[in-house]
């Protein structure tokens, strides 16, 4: 199977990346129809990481229609802290998500001069 297959993600496959143990958490937004899981930079109160997961209630979205997204809010201004990035539903999604989190994570602890 080719890397750039698409493949259907769990909701227990991405709690094994973004772990409750190192500090993850699932948003309690009943306005969202997927996941979305946070991480609080413990230096920067008020600014998180998030990834909307693109699974759903029902279980993973279908192909072409989302892919998963990364990126960083202040939680006090409710506005965008770094740009986000996308992740696409592939073989690699694992290694990819994980590379993202941390892109994300750095420039905001360099944004947040932490």
């Amino acid at each position: 199977m080719s890397n750039q297959t698409y493949c259907d993600i769990s909701l227990e496959e991405i709690k094994g990346v973004l772990k409750a143990e190192k500090g993850w958490t699932i948003v309690n937004d009943s306005t969202a129809e997927e996941y979305i899981f946070e991480f609080n930079l413990k230096k920067a109160p008020g600014i998180a990481i998030r990834v909307h997961s693109s699974i759903t209630k029902s279980g993973c979205r279908e192909v072409g229609t989302d892919s998963i997204i990364i990126y960083a809010i202040n939680k006090i201004t409710n506005s965008g802290y770094i740009k986000s990035k996308r992740i696409n539903r592939i073989q690699t999604w694992k290694k990819n998500l994980v590379n993202a989190v941390m892109d994300i994570y750095s420039q905001a602890k360099i944004r947040a001069k932490i």
